[in-house]
């Protein structure tokens, strides 16, 4: 059980720009206690889970090679977690670097990787201005306390032929309007911030970015819903005291969701979406 789970949090729209944002929010420093041992642990134990995350990060692995590696190629994984990511890009020829605020992800990205992976923020690392070719954060972003102020720094260090690729939580789809509060992919507080396709687009053009790439499409959507299904019958006190029912549930919902995901790629409504982008080649 995380730190935060005998907690509700309240999230609010802003009227101007449709952000969604948890208000208030805990301090950065309640916020890094909740990133402990159990946080990854909680990952590494479900093996169907596991399976399904290296068979998507081969891909990914597979298919950011062939799109940006040349000699040399360095890529800096922000929130690298227990270094899954790093290690197999490292496989691939790529030099790698690492930063995450936790020191219990240190640790087990330390014993994989060996060396170049940091218990620290990209403002406290201070790298070189222009020094990397490949920047990424896979489901980080919407951790990060200040969005702005970090876009910036990930300019500064990104080559002006670099790419900055993000991939967060879309709250602009159908589970997460259908189970609200109990989404599996919601995850607050720990999620500070719940983007959509417009107002993350919006955030990066705001810091100069150009977007390259929208993909809304995610392999891992059925279970996502059966689990946010799960999370909503649980909260109900009926459906706790009988798991027979729960259980007979089951099949039905992750059918239903299988369904829906053959269908993403033309209603564009995922539980998920990776943005590519780049430098703004001439800045106003």
């Amino acid at each position: 059980m995380r730190c935060y789970h005998d907690h509700r949090f309240t999230m609010v729209r802003c009227n101007q720009c449709g952000l969604i944002y948890n208000n208030p929010r805990l301090a950065k420093e309640d916020l890094s206690l909740c990133y402990d041992e159990t946080y990854y642990a909680v990952r590494e134990a479900n093996r169907l889970a596991t399976w399904l995350s290296a068979t998507l990060l081969n891909a990914k692995v597979t298919e950011l090679t062939r799109a940006f590696q040349n000699p040399g190629s360095t890529v800096l994984d922000m929130g690298y977690g227990s270094g899954e990511f790093l290690f197999r890009m490292q496989q691939r020829g790529w030099k790698t670097v690492g930063i995450d605020s936790s020191a219990a992800a240190c640790h087990l990205a330390t014993q994989r990787l060996g060396q170049n992976v940091f218990n620290a923020s990209l403002e406290e690392c201070q790298f070189p201005d222009s020094h990397f070719d490949l920047v990424t954060l896979w489901h980080v972003f919407e951790h990060v306390y200040d969005p702005l102020a970090e876009l910036a720094r990930i300019r500064r260090v990104l080559k002006d032929t670099g790419t900055l690729v993000l991939v967060v939580p879309n709250s602009d789809c159908s589970e997460f309007r259908l189970f609200k509060e109990n989404c599996f992919h919601l995850e607050s507080p720990v999620h500070v911030f719940h983007y959509a396709p417009a107002t993350l687009c919006a955030i990066l053009e705001k810091m100069k970015f150009r977007v390259t790439r929208k993909n809304l499409f995610a392999l891992d959507f059925p279970l996502g819903m059966v689990h946010s299904a799960q999370s909503a019958l649980m909260s109900s006190h009926r459906f706790k005291q009988n798991w027979k029912l729960m259980l007979a549930l089951a099949t039905p919902i992750l059918l239903g969701a299988t369904v829906i995901n053959r269908l993403n790629p033309f209603t564009h409504d995922s539980p998920v979406m990776e943005v590519w982008a780049q430098k703004q080649e001439n800045p106003r």
